[in-house]
């Protein structure tokens, strides 16, 4: 059972987490009209040049949404091998009175927390460059807070997931290339899954299995209203079901990992 001093001690290590994080709100609002900006050029202006329907900028637009929080994703891994392998605050915090647990799902929060302030201003710096190509009110305000909040948490514990099978700060140089970018590409950042059942569909029910196909299909929901998405609720399940079972399976495999009891 799980006590109220223990939950205070976890919101007093988040709290020194988002003083941290509150001075780099700027930093990562630049970091994100810098690729707002790169992908609603090349979906907008460029490629129509090549036949691309104008609306493709509106479709790309949500895919950045829902894409901007990942790139926290491969700073956290770097920060918490660094401290593994260097200054072991970790270790610290293993001595706390919460359970071991408890120190890794306040890595997973505040990975989360950075990933939602990444990616918040991806949508209205949008709206900026699109104009009247994006349409405010195909927007559903509750639908696209709740995938949003899930999405964020699902890179919190991706993240957390992916450390529990990297040893080392020089290995995680091979994350992005080999796992990331991957996923992403071919997860229906600039394709809806039905174009990839349309196209092959044994290789669209295969791609059910990336949980990013999810993480579009639901933003475009909210976004967009795609009449060819993935329902959403089914895609809020799915992200739901990601983020308890990464959670799970990489708080498990860190605990053996550094033998916290």
């Amino acid at each position: 059972m799980i006590t109220l001093r223990e939950w205070g001690v976890l919101w007093q290590l988040i709290k020194t987490d988002l003083k941290i994080i509150k001075y780099q709100v700027m930093a990562r609002t630049i970091d994100a009209f810098v690729w707002v900006m790169c992908m609603i050029i090349k979906s907008e202006y460029l490629l129509p040049l090549f036949g691309i329907s104008k609306s493709f900028g509106a479709f790309v637009l949500a895919g950045s949404c829902a894409t901007a929080g990942q790139f926290a994703v491969w700073t956290s891994i770097v920060n918490i091998l660094t401290d593994i392998s260097g200054d072991r605050v970790i270790f610290y915090y293993a001595t706390l009175p919460i359970p071991a647990w408890m120190v890794f799902l306040r890595i997973i929060i505040s990975n989360a927390i950075n990933s939602f302030i990444l990616g918040l201003f991806v949508l209205p710096l949008g709206k900026i460059f699109l104009g009247h190509q994006l349409n405010l009110a195909s927007i559903s305000i509750f639908k696209f807070v709740l995938i949003y909040i899930l999405i964020s948490a699902y890179y919190g514990a991706f993240a957390l997931w992916l450390v529990s099978f990297v040893t080392s700060v020089s290995q995680a140089a091979s994350i992005w290339m080999r796992i990331l970018y991957p996923l992403w590409i071919l997860g229906a950042f600039e394709f809806s899954w039905k174009m990839i059942c349309d196209a092959s569909p044994v290789s669209g029910y295969v791609s059910l299995l990336n949980p990013y196909v999810y993480v579009m299909e639901g933003m475009r929901g909210a976004v967009l209203g795609w009449p060819d998405s993935i329902p959403y609720w089914n895609c809020a399940l799915a992200l739901t079901g990601f983020i308890v079972l990464l959670s799970w399976h990489g708080i498990r495999r860190l605990k053996k990992r550094l033998d916290f009891v």
